[in-house]
């Protein structure tokens, strides 16, 4: 129809690629290529008006990736925190368990080893066949159990405590690091019998309880009196 304005068709004079160049952003070159186009179509002043406008979604945009960059490294710092917490409560755990087991297969050696000598006490005192004698010496205490083969000799003495089976048979060691080891006679009534407290050292500084043993043996009342 005549008076009638007719929009003009944007010339593609130029290419994609003259105009991406043209802007380091692909995101605001597209921008900036569609609104050259519209500007064409409908006038210079809307380029001049578009031109004037801030480029504000690119920068959104990578303040939006260094945010989650951010946050990523932190998290990264966290758990690298957390992970080094956890390994050294494991490793202090592991430790005291290890330092536990130590001790406890100490203890029940030294467990072990006591009960053994004072089963072969009692089995000396159980077989005597004469009065059992006690003296006291200055570095320790004697016990001489008499035998029909000869006569049995305890000796507690440097901290440990010795027996000797006949006079001319050698002195082994039955018990070694002992703190405390005193015999002494336990009179009951009609029967006549010998008690043995022994006390081992402790492992620690400050224990719980205390190592301590009591063997209590009955003289034969036939032969031991």
């Amino acid at each position: 129809m005549p008076g009638k304005h007719k929009p003009t068709k944007a010339p593609a004079s130029r290419t994609h690629s003259k105009r991406f160049a043209t802007f380091p952003d692909a995101a605001l070159a597209r921008q900036r290529l569609e609104c050259e186009e519209l500007a064409l179509a409908f006038g210079a002043k809307f380029l001049e008006c578009v031109r004037m406008r801030p480029p504000v979604q690119p920068a959104i945009e990578n303040l939006q990736v260094r945010r989650a960059g951010g946050i990523a490294l932190v998290e990264c710092l966290v758990y690298v925190s957390v992970l080094f917490v956890v390994l050294g409560v494991a490793y202090s755990a592991f430790d005291r368990f290890q330092d536990s087991s130590r001790d406890l297969k100490r203890n029940t050696t030294d467990i072990a080893r006591a009960l053994q000598a004072g089963e072969r006490w009692r089995a000396d005192v159980r077989a005597a066949t004469g009065p059992v004698r006690l003296a006291d010496a200055n570095n320790g205490q004697f016990l001489r159990i008499p035998h029909t083969n000869g006569e049995v000799l305890y000796e507690f003495s440097q901290g440990s405590v010795w027996r000797q089976a006949g006079a001319t048979a050698p002195r082994t060691k039955v018990l070694p690091q002992v703190k405390m080891s005193r015999m002494q006679a336990d009179q009951r009534q009609q029967v006549k019998s010998l008690r043995w407290e022994l006390e081992l050292p402790s492992r620690r500084q400050v224990a719980r309880v205390r190592p301590l043993f009591t063997f209590q043996a009955v003289v034969n009342p036939q032969r031991g009196q």
